[in-house]
């Protein structure tokens, strides 16, 4: 009985490209020919230009694909920095403090954010003149909303994340994919919610996961979280 191999197939990069599996195929080619043909010096030097030739279309397509992904993701830090992170190959992994316990844990969370507004309030000049409690007065009144349109809708649901949970009717990616035939029922909800003043209950739900699952608190503070008293 054979044995059998187990192999991980790993995912194209966004930037490759029809030319540079071409040119790898090429190179291959020259590479064996240079080992089958004893190593000579004539086919050393073509395999060597080949493979010269692939790096450079290598670098090419990765400045191009990442020069466009920067430049559409103008105006998203959050797309950008996820740009960024990739590129630097950041790790995703969450990284906690030792605790003894979560309890303990959360204890020192609360403090160091506890101590961090109350040393924010320390910096601020109090003014006599302000009011900070009292009701206060303006002959500004807001009764209406302006209607949101459906250029608006589109470019708010293209900008946000292609995520997706259990309560969701239908997938975000769905919706991107076809958001010309979204869009107008969209904006017609949208709408009919600023008309009537009604958000409906039912969307009101959510699915909540830890932040901290997704590593964003940074290790620089994380070094600073207090004792749990």
């Amino acid at each position: 009985m054979s044995k059998l191999y187990t192999k991980k197939l790993n995912s194209i990069s966004p930037w490759f490209n029809d030319d540079i599996h071409s040119a790898r195929k090429l190179r291959r080619q020259l590479e064996r020919k240079w080992r089958q043909k004893g190593k000579l010096e004539v086919c050393r030097q073509e395999y060597c230009k080949q493979r010269g030739v692939v790096a450079t279309l290598i670098r090419q397509a990765k400045v191009s694909y990442y020069s466009t992904e920067i430049t559409n993701s103008s105006g998203d830090q959050k797309k950008l920095f996820r740009i960024v992170n990739n590129l630097l190959h950041k790790p995703k992994d969450p990284v906690l403090p030792s605790a003894v316990s979560d309890r303990s844990l959360a204890c020192r969370f609360s403090q160091y954010f506890v101590e961090k507004i109350e040393q924010i309030r320390k910096t601020f000049t109090p003014s006599p003149d302000s009011q900070l409690y009292g009701e206060t007065s303006s002959p500004s009144t807001l009764c209406t909303f302006q209607a949101a349109s459906e250029e608006e809708i589109k470019k708010i649901v293209m900008k946000s994340a292609s995520k997706s949970c259990e309560l969701d009717s239908v997938p975000t990616t769905l919706i991107k994919q076809c958001i010309d035939t979204f869009v107008p029922y969209i904006t017609d909800i949208v709408n009919a919610s600023f008309s009537s003043g009604h958000f409906p209950t039912k969307s009101k739900d959510c699915l909540r996961s830890s932040p901290f699952e997704k590593g964003w608190f940074r290790q620089e503070y994380l070094e600073k979280l207090p004792a749990c008293r």
